[in-house]
């Protein structure tokens, strides 16, 4: 048999299958993990479901805190479908997003799948990766950004990637540099570059305008309650890189090259590496993100996979053995993120419900709870909450300090009329509980404390060693 006439290979035929299937075990796996800051966007959409505006909680101002702006409007049909219950809605969220993360594996196998099945190792990585498996169930947008990321740096048409890219930049901000830059750069022709570009700034650009006219600015209110850390980004990308495990294979990239006439890189690679430099750039200036397991890397995924299956098909018989070396340290590096680093987080959602559950009582008769952690708070508290970190309140955002350090002072309490402080830290039996974050220990350390407000109770989160430390105002606001 002539080799032009052997069968073809069964792999890009299989490989979707199994990719998917690995990607939906490793995030079955994980399901016991989620972020606090999910509850955020549930609330958003109870307050937009029942007609109370874009707003976190009942009688609090107007303010876009939610980064995605696209999101809660999207999720205002899940929660009116569960009457309001931000657990059920919660739980609703996960799946879809769990099941848009194993449809965006088995997308992006298909699209860069080879006749070997060493060549098809970077997306079997991605599909079990902790970042990916985490965040696919975490509850938060990033599973419907990655399958329009996947859609992006699959896609060869230079026109259709820039349309998809863009759009995944309305549900992740920081995205849109890559997404432009990249379709500016990747088409042969400036004139389809241009337009390409314009595609891909369009959609980010929209909803820029909307947040101005909406809210008085054009960028996301995070930008102001978290101030970026050069230091604190640099080691972040670096650590999503090492439990991402994907650059690996991009250790010997001169398979790169190999691509497309001249040695130049085919328009779709040259994509997948301008996106992840830029995006790598704009994660150090953002200073990173302080949810665990590398959620600004997931952006990286798509286009990494492309730029290590590029790598993988020019493997010769003189460097098989640095391969499979390579291959190797990938796959150690996810089976000892997971079973390391991400064991962790596992007991995290039964955590925080067992929290909503014992809290709700407690915070029942109150009027106004303030707290530094509001996600899950939300869940337990239909009230009006005051937001310690700014994420929800364009007072407190623009206050000097960091995400867990603003200059929130008894004044403000008083003036909020909060009569509930939920301080987060060790349980302590002179004090009560020993504040953990600078917001709470600057409140609690104020000589007037003690005159506006008493220790009521501890209740414990999970077997953490940590909890909230309930303080009832003395005098009724």
């Amino acid at each position: 048999m002539k080799p032009d006439d052997s069968p073809p290979s069964p792999v890009p035929r299989l490989l979707p299958v199994l990719a998917g299937g690995l990607a939906a075990a490793v995030t079955f796996a994980n399901r016991g993990f989620v972020v606090d800051d999910a509850y955020i966007p549930l609330a958003y959409a109870r307050m937009l479901a029942t007609g109370g505006g874009y707003r976190f909680s009942p009688g609090g101002p107007i303010a876009d805190g939610v980064t995605p702006l696209p999101w809660a409007p999207l999720l205002v049909p899940v929660v009116a479908a569960c009457h309001g219950d931000l657990n059920r809605a919660l739980s609703v969220v996960r799946v879809i997003g769990a099941v848009a993360f194993v449809a965006g594996i088995a997308l992006l196998a298909r699209a860069v799948a080879q006749p070997k099945w060493l060549q098809n190792a970077p997306v079997l990585v991605a599909a079990a990766a902790l970042p990916c498996t985490m965040h696919a169930v975490a509850g938060l947008e990033m599973p419907l950004f990655f399958l329009l990321a996947v859609a992006a740096a699959s896609e060869r048409r230079p026109l259709y990637a820039a349309a998809f890219a863009g759009i995944a930049a309305t549900l992740r901000p920081e995205f849109a540099p890559a997404a432009i830059v990249a379709a500016a750069v990747s088409p042969p022709q400036w004139a389809t570059g241009a337009r390409a570009a314009l595609l891909a700034a369009a959609p980010p650009a929209i909803v820029g305008v909307l947040r101005l006219a909406l809210f008085g600015h054009p960028v996301p209110l995070a930008v102001a309650a978290k101030p970026s850390d050069l230091s604190h980004g640099f080691m972040y990308l670096a650590a999503s890189m090492v439990v991402g495990a994907l650059p690996v294979f991009l250790l010997d990239a001169r398979g790169l090259l190999g691509r497309g006439a001249a040695g130049a890189p085919d328009g779709r690679t040259l994509r997948a590496l301008v996106t992840v430099v830029v995006h790598g750039v704009v994660v150090v200036f953002v200073g990173g993100d302080w949810m665990p397991f590398g959620r600004f890397f997931v952006p990286m995924v798509p286009p990494l996979v492309v730029l290590g299956t590029a790598c993988m098909m020019h493997v010769d018989a003189g460097r098989r053995v640095s391969t499979l070396v390579r291959t190797a340290l990938a796959a150690l590096l996810v089976v000892v993120s997971q079973f390391g680093a991400g064991r962790g987080g596992r007991h995290v959602l039964a955590d925080r419900r067992a929290l909503i559950e014992q809290m709700t009582p407690v915070v029942a008769t109150s009027s106004r709870v303030a707290a530094l952690d509001i996600g899950w708070l939300s869940a337990a508290f239909g009230g009006r909450i005051v937001d310690l970190a700014g994420l929800t309140d364009p007072e407190i955002a623009v206050l000097a300090g960091g995400h867990t350090s603003k200059h929130v002072d008894l004044a403000m309490l008083e003036e909020r009329q909060v009569d509930t402080l939920l301080f987060y830290g060790k349980p302590d039996a002179r004090y009560g509980v020993l504040p953990a974050r600078v917001v709470e220990q600057r409140i609690y350390g104020d000589a007037r404390f003690d005159e506006q407000f008493v220790w009521e109770r501890f209740v414990p989160l999970g077997a953490t060693g940590f909890g909230y430390g309930v303080f009832r105002a003395t005098k009724k606001r």
